[in-house]
């Protein structure tokens, strides 16, 4: 956990821990043309950014289907 980063407050994280601990996040994409010194052990592999652009436009339909969670109106 970083702690160091300060988003919440030490009382707010400590009440927080265990539901946050349960979060598993999806997998991500990066581009490193875009973002130089970004990575990370949980990302998608594609070739092409198109590839990467329709991995996450079919994870935003997953989520919505999954959840029931609608776009803007």
């Amino acid at each position: 956990m970083r702690r160091q980063c300060r988003v919440l407050d030490r009382p707010t994280l400590d009440a927080l821990k265990e539901p946050l601990e349960k979060i598993k996040p999806m997998k991500a994409v990066f581009d490193h043309e875009y973002v130089k010194r970004i990575d990370g052990p949980n990302k998608k592999v594609a070739g092409s950014k198109m590839e990467h652009a329709e991995m996450l436009m079919d994870d935003i339909r997953q989520f919505k289907e999954r959840t029931g969670a609608r776009g803007s109106p």
